[in-house]
């Protein structure tokens, strides 16, 4: 293999990977958009890198051709003008909608951190939440063993369920409060808010390392998520103790407005610019160093020529 194939095979690969480039950033555009929706995104940054490599490539092998070379060179350049239309089209939208949005990194990652911090703090609440009661139900129980013991009412200690003639009341206080710290943190709370918390772990990683994809699962999930754990949480709350009387548990879940970040398109960036540029010419690379056939010597002169006999124009021999 000689110098000039070696350089027009490397052309062709770096023609090639400047267009996956190119379909990659303009798949992280649409999804940016589409708020998470993969195939669709995948799809449409699969057909403009199809379109691209079609009409940078199929311009190459036009230009290289040994025959009709006048029809084919004005496919050649129908391609070239409908590559760069391409070229100047995508990169308006979906290529430079993932700058635009990446430009407002800081205030998106204080907004999305922020809710992360709400979640964490839900179980921090919730365990504040059971303390309470423990305590509340104590101070009952024990209030209870006290009036009976003192003779002022047997009311409460009925309506508790102590047991005569068993064990000490200190001890039947003891494994009440045991008993709701099972029922209000059983081994389901401790699985979910370990399974949660490393999710919330996983989300707070991809976004302080600007993340694109695990960022747009985090703003579509963490409200639906936030508000189902909030559930379960109050679902769990509903268990009452004997004679117990307590409030469910409640949290206030407020969200940071970040969706429209990346649904609203804005202007192409300067860099977003420079790199579609970069890789307009990296993807004409083959293009530009591919050679006419020597059989075409007459080239641009045929076709513009002057002369009006069709047997002068058309008159080039294979």
């Amino acid at each position: 293999m000689n110098l000039k194939q070696i350089k027009f095979s490397l052309a062709v690969v770096i023609n090639l990977l400047a267009a996956l480039t190119f379909g990659y950033f303009c798949f992280l555009g649409k999804n940016f958009q589409t708020l998470g929706d993969k195939v669709s995104s995948i799809t449409f940054a699969v057909i403009i890198t199809l379109l691209l490599i079609g009409t940078s490539l199929g311009a190459k092998l036009l230009k290289q051709t040994h025959r009709n070379f006048k029809s084919r060179f004005i496919w050649e350049i129908i391609l070239l003008v409908l590559f760069t239309v391409l070229i100047c089209y995508f990169t308006v939208f979906p290529f430079s909608h993932y700058f635009s949005v990446s430009e407002k990194e800081t205030e998106i990652k204080s907004k999305l951190n922020s809710s992360i911090t709400q979640a964490e703090n839900m179980y921090v609440k919730y365990e504040e939440y059971v303390n309470n009661r423990k305590s509340n139900y104590k101070t009952k129980l024990e209030s209870a063993v006290l009036s009976k013991v003192n003779g002022v009412s047997d009311i409460d200690f009925n309506c508790l369920d102590f047991r005569l003639n068993s064990l000490p009341y200190p001890r039947q206080i003891e494994r009440k409060i045991r008993t709701i710290g099972f029922d209000l943190l059983p081994s389901s709370f401790i699985e979910m808010k370990s399974d949660n918390s490393k999710w919330l772990a996983n989300s707070k990683g991809d976004i302080d390392k600007w993340k694109p994809i695990g960022i747009v699962d985090f703003i579509y999930n963490i409200e639906n998520n936030s508000k189902k754990w909030k559930s379960d949480l109050i679902t769990i709350s509903k268990i009452r103790e004997t004679g117990e009387i307590a409030d469910d548990f409640d949290y206030i879940l407020q969200f940071n407005e970040v969706k429209t970040y990346f649904t609203k398109l804005g202007n192409p960036t300067t860099l977003s610019l420079i790199y579609a540029i970069l890789l307009y010419v990296l993807m004409l690379l083959s293009y530009f160093f591919s050679n006419r056939s020597t059989k075409s010597s007459v080239g641009f002169r045929t076709i513009f020529s002057k002369k009006t006999k069709k047997t002068n124009e058309f008159d080039i021999k294979y």
